[in-house]
This record gives C-alpha cells, sequence and structure tokens, in this order.
C-alpha cells in the first residue's frame, strides 16, 4: 500500500488530480521532481540563485521561476498567495548547521528558515514541508520558526530520514518536518518508523558493474574509496571530484584508487536519485553544486 504520509494523501484526495505546489529555495528542482513524481503540479519555484533557476525552469517549464530572496517576506508571501497551492516544500541553506561547514552561530543564512516560516504564516498555505540537516532541529532559529507556524494554527510533525531506506544509494540523513492547518490530519513518525526498517540502497544495486569508488573524505583519517556494496556518503557539492593517481592510499580505502573512476553525470544523478529524462547543467561543477545542494527526488515522493 501508499506509506506516505496522510496529509499529502488528503492534499491529493482533496485537490484532484493534479495539486498544485511551490517549491520554495527551490534550487535546480530536485524537491519538484519528487513531488510531481507523488502527483503534484509544480507551478512555482523561488530561489536567489540565476543558476539554480535556470535548471529549475527546465525540470518545470510550466512553472513560474522568481530569482528571490525569502528575506524579502512580503513580496514572497504575495507570490506565494497568488499561486493558490496546497503545499510548498522548504529546503533552505544548510551551510550554518551543517557538520561539513563551521556551524557558526548565528549565521546569517540560519535566519532564513525563520523568514520562510513568516511567509508560510501570512498565506497560511494548508500544508508546509521543511527539509534540513539533523542539527537544525536543535537551533534557536528552528524553535523561533516553530513558535511563529503555530501561533499561525500550524501542527508540527517532525521525524529524521535516511534517503538511502528510499532507493537513493546514498547514507543522507535529513530532518523533514510537515506542518499543517487545521482539517490535515497526520502521522509522519509511523510511516518514518516503517522507513528506518527497510534495507539500503547501495551503489552497487544502481551500478552492478561498479566494484569501487571515490568519495572525499572530510578528515584526514576518513577513507575515500568505498566498496561498491555500502551506499555512497552524502553528496556534497563537490561530489564530482575525483583525484586520480594523486590520491595517497587512508589505512581505510577500500581498495587502490586505481580500481574507481570518476562519476559520470548520469551516474551523479542515480545518487542523488534525479530521474534519467532530468535537466543538469552540461559543465560537471555546476551540476554537482545543483545536485549536492539538493533534496534527493524520492524521499520528496515518498513525502
Amino acid at each position: 500500500g501508499d506509506t506516505a504520509p496522510a496529509p499529502l494523501l488528503q492534499a491529493r484526495a482533496a485537490a484532484g488530480a493534479a495539486p498544485r505546489a511551490a517549491s520554495v529555495f527551490c534550487g535546480g528542482g530536485g524537491s519538484g521532481l519528487g513531488l510531481e513524481a507523488a502527483g503534484f503540479d509544480v507551478v512555482l519555484g523561488i530561489d536567489n540563485s540565476a543558476k539554480a533557476l535556470q535548471c529549475f525552469k527546465r525540470n518545470h517549464p510550466r512553472a513560474r521561476a522568481l530569482n528571490m530572496s525569502v528575506a524579502s517576506v512580503l513580496r514572497c508571501a504575495a507570490a506565494l498567495r497568488a499561486a493558490n497551492v496546497v503545499l510548498a516544500d522548504c529546503s533552505a541553506p544548510c551551510q550554518g548547521w551543517s557538520t561539513a561547514g563551521h556551524q557558526r552561530a548565528g549565521d546569517e543564512r540560519n535566519q532564513l528558515t525563520v523568514r520562510a516560516a513568516e511567509v508560510f504564516a501570512l498565506v497560511r498555505v494548508p500544508i508546509v514541508l521543511f527539509e534540513n540537516v539533523p542539527r537544525s532541529q536543535r537551533s534557536p532559529e528552528w524553535k523561533l520558526a516553530c513558535d511563529k507556524l503555530r501561533a499561525a494554527g500550524y501542527s508540527i510533525d517532525t521525524a529524521l530520514v535516511d534517503a538511502s531506506r528510499l532507493g537513493v544509494p546514498q547514507r543522507r540523513v535529513r530532518m523533514f518536518a510537515v506542518a499543517t492547518q487545521p482539517g490535515f490530519g497526520f502521522d509522519l513518525a509511523g510511516p518514518a518508523k516503517v522507513v528506518a526498517n527497510s534495507a539500503r540502497t547501495t551503489v552497487a544495486d544502481v551500478m552492478p558493474d561498479r566494484r569501487h569508488f571515490y568519495h572525499l573524505g572530510r578528515g584526514k583519517r576518513d577513507p575515500c574509496v568505498f566498496s561498491s556494496t555500502v551506499p555512497s556518503p552524502t553528496l556534497r557539492t563537490n561530489c564530482d571530484y575525483h583525484p586520480g593517481l594523486r590520491h595517497r592510499r587512508r589505512a581505510r580505502d577500500s581498495a587502490h584508487i586505481r580500481e574507481t573512476s570518476p562519476f559520470s553525470l548520469a551516474d551523479l544523478r542515480l545518487l542523488q536519485g534525479w530521474p534519467a529524462s532530468s535537466f543538469l547543467p552540461e559543465r560537471r561543477r555546476d551540476a554537482a553544486r545543483i545536485l549536492g545542494n539538493s533534496v534527493a527526488p524520492p524521499v520528496t515522493a515518498w513525502l
């Protein structure tokens, strides 16, 4: 049966075959691809990166793409209200909280989650889907965002979800929160527990001819060469990098660097769960940035 949480199922049933959805911090359109796979019509994308919006527009040609900062609360609220959506997804920048970054207290990017909550509180979008790194859940900014949402009548449910449990060959654990207006009952925790007990998808599952792969470790003692019998570590915006024979073997590498080869763009799509038909920039650096910053579409589709 369909294991998606109740509010999104209700939205589809209430709005008909193609309920309208918007993507805030839309990036290149990864979360939107997941929403479309789940039966939603993505009609609006908001981001302040022109390059990301170009990619979003190619992946969602019927949607309106707005180059705008969510810090412009009233402008964003007006655009969202005009779009008349039943659902909005929100994947604000994670760098201020991510273990891959400096985790600086007071990073101004963390405030964007609060500004987004102010936008949704003004518009009262029936369902809002938030995604971010787990550390964000313990931040004062997330607490403030939740306070603003609850004051506007939202109920909020959260869960940690690993993309590798949903068919994506990558360990990518993220905090997901579903905020709903009255009339949309939900249970995110139940389906999340089912997913947590599901089998992981490995790199070998989607690339059976690849025995080992390279992923740049964050620390000097972290391995960089992995067996394909495990999921990839979390893709970052440098996921296109491969050092070739310049790599100095590390103690926990699964093999010599010679037994790996650079990932193609098609491979990187697979690692992040993007469909083969999706658009990515031809320049590998640009494509890697889009993918590393995106939400894995199968996770959004599950939600």
